[in-house]
C-alpha cells in the first residue's frame, strides 16, 4: 500500500509540473447545423483571404504551403451538396505560380459569412442560404428551362434537380415566412457582442480592504504568568490592540535585543498586521506592499501550521482582490499541500476549489483536465464543480464548441442544484453558436434559480435576442425587451435593451404609429444623465439614430449624422453596416432629386459619394439606371459611356438585396438596363434608326418596348402608329407604369398630342383625364410634369370649346375656372380667360362674360392678340343687344 507521504509527494509533483509539449489539433474542421454549415481553420488572421462572387468562393493566401494544407484538409470534409458543388485547387499561369482554392457553391442563393476568432486564433466560414435569393435563382432556372426544348425522359433533368434541391433547402432554412408587418432582424439592431462568462463563486471569505490576516489567525493572549518573555509579549499585544503602534515597535525591538529574536514569526506577524491596519486609515501603496511582503516571508519560514495556513488564506484572498491570479494559484497550491499533509480535509477542499478557480481565470484548460483525472481531486470535487470551472475557462477562451461537447457529455451525471456558472456559460456558448433553441431553456433556468444575481439581466436580454433571431411572434419579443428594461439595475444592460426595443418597434416595423414614435423619447440618454461608455452600445446607439433618420426620409440629416460617426475606426464587419446604410442614404438623396428633375444634383451627389459608400456594397442596378438617365438629360454622354462600361464589367457581381431602406422598382437584369440607357440616349439624339435596331434586338417581350416604339413613331410624325404602340404599352403595363417622371411626362405629351393631331376628340379627353390621375404623385413637386399637364388640359379645353355643345359648355366653365384657380400663373392664362368669357356668354351669363372681358382689356399684360379677340366678342354682344 502506498504511504500517505508518497501519495502526497506524487500529487504535489503532478500539481506543480507545467506541460512543455503543445498538442496540435487538426488545422481545420467542418460542422453542420440545421441553419448553416461551418468551416474553421486554425491560422492567423492575415494568412487567409476570402472572396465570393455569385456562386464561386475563392480562398487565397500569401503562403502557398497554407493553401496546400487547407486544400488537403477540405478534401477530408464530407461534401454537403446543400451548400457546395465542388472544390478545386487552381495554380495561376503567371511567373509567381500563385495558388488558390475555388469552391463552387450549389447556387447563388448560398451566402458566405467569414470572421476571425481571436481567442481561438481561427478563421471561420459560415455557409447560409439567403431566402431572398432562392426565389430569384428558381425564377432564373425556370426561365432558362422554358427556353430549352427537351424530350421527355424517365429521369429528372439537371435543371429539375436544381429546382428540387432549392425547394428542399428553402423548407429547411428557419427564416422563410415573410413578415408583412416587420423587416427582418438585420434592419433593427444587428450588432451583437459576447457577454463575459460567469465565474464560479470563489468563496472569498474575507474583505481584504477592511480585514487583516488576524481574521484567519487571531492574535491570542499569552500565558504571561509563566515567564518574563511571555509577559513582555503580552505587553506588546496590549499596545497593538490599543493602536499604539510606535510603542509596540519599541517594545518589539527591546524584546529582540533581550531575547535574541525569540518567537520572531509572531512579532513579525504583529508588525505586518499593524502596517495593514494603518494602511486602512491612510492608504499608501508602498506601505501596503511592505506589509504583504512581510506576510509572505513569515509564511515561507514558519513551522506554525495554523499561522502558515491563516497567512496563505489571507494572501490568496488578497491576490484575487488584486486580480493577480498567478500569485493566487501559487498560494492556493501551497495551501493545498500543507492542509493535505496535516489531514485538514475541510481546508483542503477550500484550497482545491481555489486552485480550480485560478486555473480557470488563467485559461489553463489542460491542467484543469489533468486535475479531473486525479484520484485525490475526484474525491474532493464533484463533476458538476469541475464543469462549472471549466465552463468559465472555455467560454473565456471562446472555445464554445468544446464547452458544448463537454457539457453534453457530462450533463446526465449532474445531480442536485446546478451551479449558476454552468447554466449561464453553457447557454452563452449555445447562443454564440446560433443554437438559440438550446440556449433559451438554460437562460430560463438561470433566471429561475439565480434571479438575484446581476447576470440575470444579461440572461433576460439574451432570451429576447433569441426570440428575435428565431422570428418568434413580435409581440412576445417586444414584451421580453420591455421586461428586461423594467427589471434591470445595470445602466449598461438597460441601455442595450432600450435600443433593441426601439429597433424592433421603430426600425423593423414597416407602418409606424404615433405610439411607436413616442418610444423614441427613450433615446434622450443625455437628459437622463446616462453616460454610455461601452463601445458596443455606443455603436448600436449610433446605428439606431442613423436608421431613424433613414426611415423618416430625412436623408440630409442622416448623411450629416453619418459623417460624424467614427466609422473608419471600426472593424470591417461593423464598418460595412454603416457603409451599406450610407449607400441607401445616398440613393434616397438621388431619388428625391431625380423625381424633382434636378439632374445636376443627382450627378453631384453621385460623384461625391460613389467611392465612399456606393462602391462599398453590392451593385445597385436601379441606382445606376437613375444616374445614367441623369447623364442623358444633362447631355453628358461621356459620363454615360463610362457608366455603361462599368456596368458591363460589374455585371458578374451580385445584385444588391440588402439593405433596401428606400423603395425601388423591381430589379432588372444588367443587359436590359444597358439597352434602356442606350435607347434613351439615341432617342435624345434623334437617332431613331438606332433606337429601332435596339428594340428589334430586345424583342416585344421587353416591358418598355411599345413605349419606346411609340415615342419613335411620334417623333417621326407617324401618329397612328404612335397611338397604337402607346395603347399596347398601357394595356400590358402594371398599375404603376411610371418609374421615371420624365417618362410619364413624355408619354402624356406624345400620346395626347398624337390624338389631338388626328382629331380623335373623345379618346383624347378620356385619355387626358386617366393619364393625369395616374401621374398625380408627380404633379406638385415636378415642374416639367406640371407644364405637360397644363398643355394637355389646355388642348382638352380648346377641343371642348371648339365643339360648342351646350351640355359640355357647362362642364367646361367649371373646369376652366378651377384650373385658373389652381394655376393662376399658367402661360395659357390669357387664352383660357378668353375661352371662359366666351363660355359664360354661351351659358347665358353675359354679365360675368362682360366683366371678365373688361378685366382682360384693362390688364396691361394681356397680349394685343387676345385684346383684339375680346374687342370682337364685345362688339358682337352689342350688335346682338341692338337687334
Amino acid at each position: 500500500m502506498m504511504s500517505i507521504k508518497k501519495l502526497t509527494f506524487n500529487f504535489t509533483a503532478c500539481l506543480f509540473m507545467f506541460l512543455s509539449i503543445e498538442t496540435f489539433a487538426s488545422i481545420g474542421n467542418q460542422e453542420e447545423y440545421n441553419t448553416h454549415l461551418r468551416w474553421k481553420f486554425n491560422f492567423d488572421k492575415d494568412f487567409l483571404l476570402i472572396d465570393k462572387k455569385n456562386d464561386v468562393l475563392e480562398i487565397k493566401s500569401i503562403k502557398t504551403d497554407i493553401i496546400s494544407s487547407v486544400y488537403d484538409e477540405i478534401n477530408k470534409f464530407q461534401l454537403v451538396p446543400k451548400y457546395i458543388k465542388s472544390i478545386n485547387k487552381v495554380i495561376s499561369n503567371n511567373e509567381s505560380k500563385t495558388q488558390s482554392i475555388i469552391v463552387k457553391l450549389t447556387n447563388e442563393a448560398v451566402d458566405v459569412f467569414s470572421f476571425y476568432r481571436k481567442g481561438e486564433k481561427s478563421y471561420v466560414l459560415d455557409f447560409w442560404i439567403d431566402e431572398k435569393k432562392v426565389s430569384k435563382v428558381e425564377a432564373s432556372i425556370k426561365k432558362q428551362d422554358e427556353k430549352k426544348i427537351v424530350e421527355k425522359v424517365a429521369l429528372p433533368t439537371i435543371t429539375e434537380k436544381k429546382e428540387i434541391l432549392l425547394k428542399e433547402n428553402y423548407k429547411e432554412y428557419p427564416r422563410k415566412q415573410k413578415n408583412e408587418t416587420h423587416r427582418d432582424f438585420r434592419y433593427g439592431g444587428p450588432f451583437v457582442w459576447d457577454y463575459e462568462p460567469l465565474s464560479p463563486d470563489p468563496k472569498i471569505i474575507v474583505d481584504v480592504i477592511r480585514k487583516t490576516p488576524e481574521f484567519f489567525y487571531p492574535i491570542k493572549n499569552r500565558e504571561y504568568t509563566q515567564s518574563d518573555m511571555e509577559s513582555h509579549l503580552q505587553l506588546t499585544i496590549n499596545l497593538y490592540r490599543k493602536e499604539k503602534y510606535g510603542l509596540m515597535y519599541n517594545s518589539i525591538n527591546m524584546f529582540n535585543e533581550k531575547y535574541n529574536f525569540a518567537d520572531r514569526d509572531f512579532t513579525e506577524y504583529l508588525k505586518s498586521n499593524a502596517i495593514l491596519r494603518i494602511n486602512f486609515k491612510t492608504p499608501n501603496n508602498a506601505q501596503e506592499k511592505m506589509g504583504i511582503t512581510m506576510l509572505k516571508s513569515i509564511a515561507a519560514r514558519t513551522q506554525n501550521y495554523d499561522m502558515k495556513k491563516g497567512i496563505l488564506k489571507y494572501l490568496l484572498n488578497y491576490d484575487i482582490h488584486k486580480q493577480d491570479y498567478v500569485s493566487a494559484l501559487k498560494n492556493s497550491k501551497k495551501l493545498f499541500v500543507i492542509t493535505r499533509k496535516s489531514f485538514d480535509i475541510e481546508e483542503s477542499e477550500y484550497a482545491s476549489r481555489m486552485i480550480l478557480f485560478n486555473l480557470g481565470k488563467l485559461n489553463q484548460i489542460s491542467k484543469l483536465k489533468d486535475l479531473m483525472n486525479d484520484k485525490i481531486f475526484k474525491k474532493i470535487i464533484s463533476k458538476q464543480e469541475f464543469l462549472a470551472y471549466q465552463s468559465y475557462a472555455l467560454l473565456k477562451m471562446d472555445d464554445t464548441n468544446e464547452l458544448i461537447k463537454f457539457y453534453e457529455s457530462q450533463k446526465n451525471s449532474i445531480s442536485g442544484e446546478t451551479f449558476a456558472s454552468i447554466y449561464f456559460n453553457v447557454a452563452e456558448a449555445y447562443f454564440r453558436e446560433a443554437k438559440y433553441n438550446e440556449a433559451i431553456p438554460l437562460f430560463d433556468k438561470f433566471i429561475k434559480h439565480y434571479s438575484y444575481t446581476t447576470k440575470s439581466e444579461e440572461a433576460r436580454l439574451r432570451i429576447a435576442l433569441c426570440y428575435e433571431f428565431l422570428e418568434k411572434p413580435i409581440l412576445e419579443t417586444t414584451e421580453l425587451y420591455k421586461n428586461t428594461v423594467n427589471r434591470s439595475q445595470s445602466n449598461q444592460i438597460k441601455t442595450e435593451a432600450i435600443l433593441r426595443y426601439i429597433a424592433i418597434t421603430n426600425l423593423r416595423k414597416i407602418d409606424l404609429t404615433n405610439d411607436d414614435k413616442q418610444i423614441r423619447t427613450f433615446l434622450n440618454f443625455e437628459k437622463n444623465n446616462t453616460k454610455i461608455k461601452d463601445r458596443n452600445i455606443l455603436k448600436l446607439l449610433w446605428l439606431t439614430r442613423l436608421r431613424l433618420f433613414i426611415i423618416d426620409q430625412n436623408y440630409n440629416d442622416a448623411l450629416a449624422y453619418l459623417n460624424i460617426i467614427p466609422v473608419d475606426s471600426m472593424i470591417p464587419s461593423e464598418k460595412r453596416v454603416f457603409e451599406a446604410d450610407g449607400a441607401e442614404i445616398v440613393y434616397g438623396l438621388i431619388k428625391n432629386s431625380y423625381e424633382k428633375m434636378d439632374y445636376a444634383k443627382v450627378l453631384k451627389v453621385w460623384e461625391i459619394y460613389k467611392t465612399k459608400y456606393i462602391n462599398k456594397v453590392a451593385l445597385d442596378p436601379v441606382l445606376n439606371n437613375i444616374v445614367g438617365r441623369s447623364y442623358i438629360r444633362m447631355s453628358l454622354y461621356e459620363g454615360l459611356e463610362r457608366l455603361i462600361s462599368n456596368l458591363k464589367l460589374d455585371s458578374v457581381q451580385s445584385v444588391k438585396t440588402y439593405p433596401i431602406w428606400v423603395k425601388r422598382e423591381k430589379t432588372q437584369n444588367f443587359e436590359n438596363i444597358i439597352n434602356e440607357l442606350n435607347l434613351a440616349k439615341h432617342l435624345a439624339l434623334k437617332n431613331y434608326k438606332k433606337v429601332e435596331e435596339i428594340l428589334e434586338k430586345m424583342g416585344n417581350q421587353y416591358k418598355q418596348y411599345f413605349y419606346y416604339k411609340g415615342l419613335t413613331e411620334f417623333n417621326k410624325k407617324n401618329y397612328k402608329e404612335a397611338i397604337k404602340n402607346f395603347e399596347t404599352f398601357l394595356v400590358k403595363s402594371d398599375k404603376n407604369i411610371f418609374k421615371d417622371p420624365q417618362e410619364s411626362a413624355d408619354l402624356l405629351w406624345a400620346y395626347t398630342n398624337s390624338l389631338y393631331e388626328l382629331g380623335e376628340s373623345e379618346k383624347f379627353k378620356r385619355s387626358v383625364d386617366a393619364l393625369l390621375e395616374d401621374m398625380s404623385e408627380y404633379q406638385k413637386k415636378n415642374p416639367y410634369i406640371r407644364n405637360v399637364k397644363e398643355r394637355a388640359l389646355y388642348l382638352k379645353f380648346e377641343m371642348v370649346y371648339s365643339e360648342n355643345k351646350p351640355d359640355q359648355n357647362l362642364v367646361l366653365e367649371k373646369d376652366i375656372a378651377k384650373f385658373l384657380g389652381d394655376e393662376p400663373k399658367t402661360m395659357y392664362a390669357d387664352r383660357l380667360n378668353y375661352l371662359l368669357g366666351v363660355t359664360y356668354i354661351r351659358n347665358k351669363k353675359d354679365e360675368e362674360g362682360k366683366k371678365l372681358f373688361n378685366n382682360l382689356l384693362e390688364n396691361a399684360s394681356t397680349s394685343s392678340y387676345i385684346k383684339e379677340m375680346v374687342k370682337s366678342e364685345i362688339g358682337l354682344m352689342k350688335i346682338k343687344e341692338k337687334i
